[in-house]
């Protein structure tokens, strides 16, 4: 919420004043300080030509230039942060400061889906460091930070294994730095990928002790972030009440934080649980908060995660056409978001509406292009989701061979990770001589 509109505006026409007799150092002083005034009262342009300004005036440096690009990025003009970003790097020389606008410049990408670009940009900071970085503590915090912005990005693409490479080496660095809320960072994201490997109690270890190593550093970040993610874990073992508690909580800190992004995930999370409790009421309810929310950020991904959601909702529903609409939007969207996940769950969707609709060879088309993308992402539990519908369609086209192995292979998946909701739902979608 923006403080005062009086306050605000008196702090400002202070500054201005003393801006009047202000030397060239302390005018750049004074400018930062009223992008920050500005800021705060919610007024982006004038923080941002305040900010600007106070760069062109020798002020404030990289610690400068990531407080506009984070102020850009959190409203959604994450194109001119992009471009902030690039400017400061085509004038960069010395070496860690290059190595940091990289690592932001990869930061900015995962923030907004372009994971490709985000983990180039990674690797380009760690060859910048990697020489030396066990010389110099601020190489070292750079490698460190590189290493984890690279492994979020190589996990976001489905590169699994080379996550957890690079994740271990940023937990390891911080580890000798002495930087616990660091090594917490990195085990929360190494217990992103286990949980997309299926190892759900790997994947709970990892939060639950980044929780410990947050908090006992006096942090609290981990509380919401890592709560959200312990959420993701039970839901998947079909335990929702649970589920519901830890996304509420997270809603609640990422609130509390001011951290946007966090908010809207969480209530991406509780449409997705409440889908699966079958209250289609409080899943619209959490899908047009999440929707308008990262509309709002321009984040294409996540935006069209909830739109196959909500394409779910329809055909629960009985609304095809709608259903179909938004199917379509998720499936194009991930696409252009080069969010591989969320086509392939767009892909499910549509595959489903087309069952619905009758046509089973469409149908099956649409389920085997979902099951080869989350095969390729490694993302076990939609692998096995997917194999079971995959083996529906197959059983009501008469393919009783290739549905029964699809439905054992399915089964195996899902009794590895634990999904007991989704084997509860194989058992009874699919007959015993098939299953």
């Amino acid at each position: 919420m923006p403080g005062d509109p009086t306050t605000l505006l008196a702090e400002i026409e202070a500054l201005k004043v003393a801006m009047k007799d202000a030397s060239s150092k302390d005018k750049a002083n004074i400018l930062e300080k009223m992008g920050d005034v500005y800021a705060e009262a919610e007024k982006f342009n004038k923080a941002e030509i305040c900010y600007m300004q106070a760069i062109e005036a020798g002020g404030g440096g990289l610690a400068l230039t990531r407080k506009c690009v984070d102020m850009l990025a959190n409203v959604g003009e994450t194109n001119k942060a992009a471009q902030f970003l690039d400017a400061a790097l085509a004038k960069a020389t010395d070496r860690l400061e290059k190595a940091q606008l990289h690592i932001r410049r990869a930061k900015l990408k995962n923030f907004i889906a372009e994971y490709e670009d985000g983990r180039r940009s990674a690797e380009l900071a760690i060859e910048l460091v990697e020489k030396d970085y066990q010389t110099e503590k601020p190489l070292a915090e750079a490698y460190a930070d590189a290493n984890n912005i690279g492994g979020i990005c190589l996990w976001e693409l489905g590169r699994c294994e080379q996550a957890i490479k690079r994740l271990d080496i940023a937990a390891k660095t911080f580890t000798t730095l002495g930087d616990p809320k660091g090594v917490a960072k990195a085990k929360s994201n190494k217990g992103l990928v286990l949980y997309q490997l299926g190892k759900l109690d790997e994947a709970l270890a990892h939060f639950e002790e980044a929780i410990k190593l947050d908090e006992g550093a006096g942090g609290t970040f981990m509380r919401g972030h890592c709560g959200n993610n312990i959420g993701l874990v039970r839901l998947a073992q079909g335990n929702l009440a649970e589920a519901e508690k830890f996304f509420q909580d997270a809603n609640k800190s990422f609130a509390k934080q001011g951290y946007i992004h966090g908010v809207h995930t969480s209530e991406l999370n509780l449409m997705d649980l409440n889908i699966e409790m079958g209250d289609l009421v409080r899943a619209s309810m959490w899908a047009d908060r999440a929707l308008r929310g990262f509309q709002g950020l321009k984040e294409d991904g996540r935006t069209s995660w909830v739109k196959a959601s909500m394409a779910r909702i329809q055909l629960v529903k009985g609304d095809i056409s709608l259903a179909e609409r938004y199917a379509t939007e998720a499936v194009k969207g991930g696409q252009r978001a080069r969010a591989r996940e969320t086509e392939a769950y767009g892909l499910r969707v549509l595959g489903l509406i087309e069952l619905k609709k009758g046509d089973r060879d469409r149908a099956e088309a649409l389920l085997r292009r979902s099951l080869e993308i989350f095969r390729a992402v490694d993302h076990a539990l939609e692998t096995g989701r997917t194999l079971r519908e995959l083996a529906v369609v197959l059983a009501a086209k008469g393919s009783q061979a290739e549905a029964g192995k699809l439905a054992a292979e399915a089964r195996t998946v899902l009794t590895a990770i634990g999904a007991k909701l989704d084997l509860q739902r194989l058992d009874k979608d699919l007959p015993a001589k098939v299953g």
